[in-house]
């Protein structure tokens, strides 16, 4: 949340998201070290499966490295030689995120993504099974594969967050020196047609533009975002919100800002997009204007297209301790309820599945004060489908999070009350 914050700059961002990239890769390791003692499967007892001898073969050519000092297990012990491969893929990553930039080394072939992790693992679980292992292959590899599609290479999903004032600043600067057209006709039809050129993104030509420090910086985010999603997937910090959202304008700022970065292209076919832009409604206004400023948005072709390019699903963010100081308790919370039944009512007659994402505070103070059990319960009716999300202020999380027992209890009363609201018919 970089808004009012000097400090959360895009350089942060990187940072702390790299950070927490290497210290997943590096439980990976240890996992695969693990699994190096486990599985000593001999090829002179089962026969090697062919898949596992394709996939040796590919890493022969990649991981030369690997085949001089461990080259001799292809014909005994084909899965710990796939084990090795494995490990030193990762190692080879976690290289790479810590020295973000460094060139790679002849001897590493760094994982693309997680995904290709998780197929190596199938893999190797796949040739445990054939071996007659199917416990083992259940009870070793499975939780590590269930970890790797919970987490992949991100750990946590990041989200982004500035001001709805910065953006409109930005795209005025950006206007004024021809990057971009202003106005919402003008800006729906540019975000609808075709770049010249295949170069998506325009870094050089924003530096080479004269641009304020501002603009500069708000364009930066983004581009720290596609940075982000190229070297550890998209997850890692895919969804976008504005905060002081009043108009559509403003999420039609934030997709060209993505546009300009390489994050969007509505001009595909199929439109292309890697992120969810999430409107913030805090104050009361704010929050009785927000249905039509959505029903507004999903009639506006450009934004059809974000929603196509995002499998029709919209984020909205609600304030709580913004709108209760800004009205009171008793009308904000009104207007929050009332807020959230037109939501629903327009997401579901233009198609588009609606998560509601709750900003509420962690004390009386902030907004909060209702145990979270009673507050999802209490939310209308069709408002939770099959998905929440809450904030958790960082004054509370020791509170909540501190001691596994206590954590335990958060969790079940936050999933209970998740199941509890989804409920229409109480028989």
């Amino acid at each position: 949340d970089r808004d009012g914050n000097p400090f959360v700059t895009p350089e942060i961002t990187l940072r702390v998201a790299r950070r927490t990239a290497h210290a997943v890769i590096r439980h990976y390791l240890k996992v695969i070290d693990g699994l190096f003692v486990r599985l000593s499967l001999s090829a002179r007892i089962k026969p090697v499966p062919d898949a596992l001898l394709r996939s040796l073969a590919r890493d022969r050519r990649d991981l030369a490295h690997v085949w001089q000092v461990n080259g001799h297990l292809e014909g005994e012990e084909p899965v710990r030689l796939k084990l090795f491969c494995i490990h030193a893929r990762l190692a080879a990553l976690s290289g790479r995120l810590a020295e973000p930039g460094a060139a790679r080394s002849p001897s590493g072939a760094p994982y693309g993504g997680p995904q290709e992790f998780l197929d190596d693992l199938q893999l190797v679980a796949r040739s445990v099974v054939e071996a007659g292992a199917a416990r083992t292959a259940e009870q070793v590899i499975a939780p590590v594969m269930a970890q790797v599609r919970t987490f992949g290479f991100h750990g946590y999903r990041l989200d982004l967050r500035e001001d709805s004032a910065v953006h409109g600043a930005a795209l005025a600067d950006l206007a004024e020196r021809g990057l971009v057209p202003s106005g919402q006709d003008g800006l729906s039809a540019w975000l609808l047609r075709a770049q010249a050129g295949d170069r998506a993104p325009l870094d050089a030509d924003l530096h080479a533009a004269d641009l304020d420090a501002a603009t500069l910086s708000a364009c930066a985010v983004f581009a720290a975002a596609r940075t982000l999603q190229d070297e550890v997937g998209q997850p890692v910090a895919n969804t976008y919100i504005i905060s002081m959202t009043r108009t559509a304008d403003d999420l039609l700022n934030v997709l060209a800002l993505a546009r300009l970065s390489g994050l969007v292209d509505l001009s595909a076919s199929p439109p292309t997009s890697r992120l969810d832009v999430v409107p913030l409604f805090e104050t009361l206004d704010d929050l009785v204007a927000a249905p039509q400023i959505m029903a507004s948005l999903f009639a506006n072709p450009a934004y059809r297209a974000q929603l196509q390019a995002r499998d029709m699903r919209q984020e909205v963010m609600i304030g709580y301790s913004d709108s209760a100081k800004d009205a009171g308790v008793l009308p904000a919370a009104w207007a929050l309820y009332r807020a959230q039944e037109l939501l629903v009512a327009v997401c579901r007659s233009h198609g588009v599945a609606l998560t509601l994402f709750h900003g509420r505070g962690g004390t009386v103070g902030r907004g909060g004060g209702s145990p979270v059990f009673r507050a999802l319960t209490a939310l209308p009716p069709g408002s939770l489908d099959g998905a929440v999300k809450i904030t958790e202020q960082g004054e509370v999380i020791s509170q909540k999070f501190g001691l596994l027992a206590i954590a335990d209890r958060s969790l079940e009363v936050m999933i209970s009350g998740s199941l509890v609201a989804g409920f229409s018919d109480w028989r």
